[in-house]
């Protein structure tokens, strides 16, 4: 059987707050990417409060800083990683494409 005698409450605290913490934030990632969705837009339109038709639109501003923060995020990522030289600028794959011939 279970002896919860020993059990500490204060030190399992904080691991319960951050789970909990982590549970909001993925909840309110989930819901903007869901908006996005409903939406039918890109994100950058979502973000700059566009419809699909460039007309004005009424999203949530707090979705929007949501979209904008992940956004941030994802770019800051391909920057570290240097996506762009990975995958090569235009100049270099059609210099791959025609085998370095001009």
């Amino acid at each position: 059987m279970l002896d919860l005698s020993t059990f500490d409450l204060a030190a399992l605290l904080p691991f319960i707050l951050i789970g909990f913490a982590a549970q909001l934030v993925d909840g309110a990632l989930g819901m903007a990417f869901e908006q996005v969705e409903i939406a039918s837009v890109p994100f950058l339109k979502f973000v700059a409060n566009k419809g699909p038709r460039d007309e004005t639109a009424n999203y949530s501003f707090v979705l929007r800083g949501y979209v904008r923060h992940w956004l941030g995020n994802v770019w800051g990522e391909f920057d570290r990683i240097k996506l762009t030289e990975i995958v090569g600028s235009k100049e270099k794959a059609a210099t791959r494409v025609t085998g370095g011939e001009q």
